[in-house]
């Protein structure tokens, strides 16, 4: 959500000013993309809790919601109900975002029985990136809801 250039800069200074009000300047930064996730978590599990409970693995996106922080998201909802789970945020025409798994489902070989709806994706078992035109969102959900649910071998067990 910032410049990374700034918190190298912060690192390298030897001016002490300059570190204190970088410092502070990234605290504001920081404050505020933990209040954007906050946010971007409720309306993710409002939307879950009202229509995609059932689903193996869950895909959640919104227009407004910012890819930068959808990773962090992505992990809550993962393992608030235990289900891999794919949060994006819009990015010019393409909704962007990341996964996360659970243990015992690899995303890479999930991901991969949904490619005919993505754009672009990659990553390794447990979280992976993934960029999709906004027009295949719905149908990669259905897919990766029923991918998830092939890999796991019908229902993924409930954390306990």
């Amino acid at each position: 959500m910032a410049d990374a250039a700034l918190s190298v800069e912060l690192m390298l200074s030897e001016d002490s000013r300059f570190c204190v009000d970088t410092a502070q300047q990234l605290d504001v930064v920081n404050r505020e993309r933990q209040d954007i996730e906050r946010g971007i978590t409720k309306e993710a599990e409002e939307m879950i809790e009202a229509l995609y409970l059932d689903h193996a693995g869950i895909v959640r996106y919104a227009d407004g919601w910012h890819p930068g922080v959808v990773g962090i998201v992505a992990g809550r909802v993962s393992r608030k109900y235990n289900r891999p789970c794919v949060v994006l945020g819009n990015e010019g025409n393409l909704a962007k975002g990341s996964g996360r798994s659970v243990d015992g489902i690899n995303l890479v070989e999930v991901l991969a029985d949904c490619d005919e709806h993505l754009g672009s994706w990659g990553g390794h078992p447990m979280a992976v990136g993934v960029a999709v035109t906004k027009s295949s969102v719905e149908g990669f959900l259905e897919a990766f809801a029923k991918a998830v649910a092939d890999h796991a071998g019908g229902e993924i067990e409930e954390r306990e």
